[in-house]
């Protein structure tokens, strides 16, 4: 496990704005492993990783995009964070299956308001949460070490919860990716005089 700790400052001068933000988190690491025989291995790993917002997202400065509208930083906006928890199981390593969670919150997302003025803004805020369930197959085989084929099934289940305009929002949906690549080499081998034909 590790921690991190984060101070970030910032100042416009055209209006004298400043803000600061600083805090320190703690990010435990799990990892098993086990060697079950020749052909057979599984793995757990658990974890939290954080995203941190872009500068750009915290400051308050003020961006025009049109006339009548703006963007703005929000110094009230948290990091992100996400628990992964991963369980794989491998064989004669050419085949991968793997089981995974994720839970992650305080997610950042653009949020559309309308100031005093009643002119309209963009932002963002800590609105969002989701959980994420997903399966993930592989299967890689090496013909005659020349051809090499990868095929990748992964599905997944998305839940997401947002407060937006103090009203809750849920959604949930499904994701199905499949895909195959297929590569080969060939050795060139030079002619006679030495030159690469």
């Amino acid at each position: 496990s590790q921690s991190r700790y984060n101070n970030a400052y910032g100042k416009q001068y055209n209006n004298n704005s400043t803000f600061t933000k600083n805090y320190i988190n703690l990010f435990p690491t799990l990892f098993l492993g086990y060697q079950i025989n020749a052909n057979h291995r599984i793995e757990l790993n658990s974890g939290r990783r954080i995203d941190r917002p872009e500068y750009k997202l915290l400051h308050p400065f003020i961006y025009y995009s049109f006339q009548y509208s703006y963007y703005t930083g929000n110094p009230n906006l948290n990091p992100q964070f996400t628990y992964n928890t991963e369980l794989r199981y491998s064989y004669k390593n050419q085949i991968f299956i793997s089981l995974s969670y994720d839970a992650t919150s305080q997610m950042i997302g653009d949020v559309f308001l309308i100031d005093s003025k009643g002119q309209f803004y963009q932002s963002s805020q800590n609105i969002n949460s989701s959980n994420t369930t997903a399966i993930n197959l592989t299967y890689y085989k090496n013909l005659n070490n020349k051809i090499t084929i990868t095929t990748t099934a992964y599905g997944s289940y998305n839940a997401y919860k947002a407060l937006i305009n103090n009203e809750n929002i849920t959604t949930s949906g499904n994701a199905l990716y499949l895909n195959c690549i297929v590569t080969g080499k060939h050795a060139i081998s030079p002619r006679k005089d030495g030159k690469t034909p």
